[in-house]
This record gives structure tokens, C-alpha cells and sequence, in this order.
């Protein structure tokens, strides 16, 4: 995910200001909130959950600096009306995700690296659903069929030009396995998927 930064108003100290700077753009990135201390006693590293930093400016005193993170909620795209898309849609909202509900014509220049991407047609448009998210890139691209549907759907992919690549990012059945029978079962499936592989993203940066 990529930020713009901007900067308003000063933090004190030449020696402060790029110590806040940089843990600030760290905090946008993993989207976790920290504790700062700046002091003219030796750094701690003792410190359970607090990063500690030496004050080597001149004017001493120190600094206690708390860093929350205000971000943008994660795209979730559902391609589809179904029984499972609209599940789907009301669980994102409550797992604090932007719902994009679109129907069988989704937009690619609307996809990003950092979105999440369902197609929930079940027979309504499943062609025109699914090629028109194939060949993004995004850090979730799922879909619901049977594995002899989606056989047939990425067949009908690569006819249409969709590459081996293309195809390997498209997770299907989409949802982790949870033996799951009724259409709620499916789309509470994907929703966890879901926030599995967010939180992966988020440990990992």
C-alpha cells in the first residue's frame, strides 16, 4: 500500500523530528500503533511494547510520543447478487472493510494490490464475472464454484486470453475449509479467508 506524506505542525529537537518521522511512516505501514520514548538516559530495550531512543539534542528533556494509525479501510469487491455475495457483503461491513457490491462488470482499473476481490456469481453471469477481475493482481482473489465450474470458467478464461498466471491467483474454492454445507456456511468461509489473509499481510510488514 502506498501513502503520501505530509506533515503538519513540528516536533521538537532536530535530533526528534526524524525519529518520529520515520517510526510514523512505520506505523502506516503495519497499521499498528506504538509507544515512543526520547530521553537523554540511555535507550531502554527492556521495554515491553515501547521503542526507546536516546535524546542526542542539546536542549534535553524528554519525550513520551503515542502513534495511532487513522487508515483507510480495506477494498472488498464482491462480483455477483447471489445468496453467498450478499453474506459476504454484510460480513465485510461488519469486519470493518469498504463493500463494493458490483454485478457481473467490475471495474480492473477499480482493483488494487491491497484489495480483496470475491466473484459470488453461482450461475448468474459466472463468464462475464469472472473475466472481469482476471488478470489482477489483488492480495485476495476468490472464487466460489465447484471445482467442476471452475474447470469450465477457466477454460472459458483462457479462450479469452487469461494466462496459466492469470489463473494460478485465483484461490477456488474460494473460503478455508470449514466442511461447510449451507450458503451462510460458505460465504462465514470466505469472510475468515479473508481476515486470515489480512492479518498475514499485517504481521508480515
Amino acid at each position: 500500500m502506498l501513502f503520501r506524506s505530509s506533515q503538519i505542525g513540528w516536533v521538537g529537537g532536530g535530533c526528534v523530528q526524524p525519529i518520529v518521522l520515520r517510526e510514523a511512516k512505520q506505523v502506516l505501514q503495519t497499521g499498528r500503533p506504538k509507544l515512543l520514548t526520547i530521553s537523554p538516559d540511555a535507550a531502554r530495550d527492556d521495554w515491553e511494547g515501547v521503542e526507546s531512543y536516546g535524546m542526542s539534542c542539546e536542549g534535553g528533556g524528554s519525550l513520551e510520543i503515542y502513534l495511532e494509525p487513522f487508515l483507510p479501510k480495506p477494498q472488498l469487491l464482491i462480483v455477483g447478487r447471489s445468496p453467498v455475495a450478499q453474506t459476504v457483503a454484510h460480513l465485510g461491513e461488519l469486519l470493518d472493510f469498504k463493500v463494493i457490491v458490483a454485478d457481473t462488470e467490475a471495474r480492473k482499473e477499480d482493483i488494487s494490490e491491497s484489495s480483496y476481490v470475491v466473484v459470488a456469481t453461482m450461475g448468474n453471469g459466472d463468464e462475464e464475472g469472472l473475466l472481469s477481475v482476471i488478470g489482477t493482481r489483488p492480495r485476495y482473489l476468490g472464487l466460489v464454484a465447484s471445482e467442476k465450474k471452475s474447470k469450465a470458467l477457466f477454460e472459458y478464461a483462457r479462450a479469452k486470453g487469461a494466462t496459466d498466471e492469470d489463473i494460478a491467483v485465483v484461490k477456488c474454492p474460494a473460503g478455508v475449509e470449514l466442511g461447510s454445507e449451507t450458503l451462510p456456511e460458505i460465504a462465514l468461509s470466505v469472510a475468515a479467508e479473508i481476515v486470515r489473509v489480512r492479518r498475514a499481510a499485517a504481521s508480515s510488514l
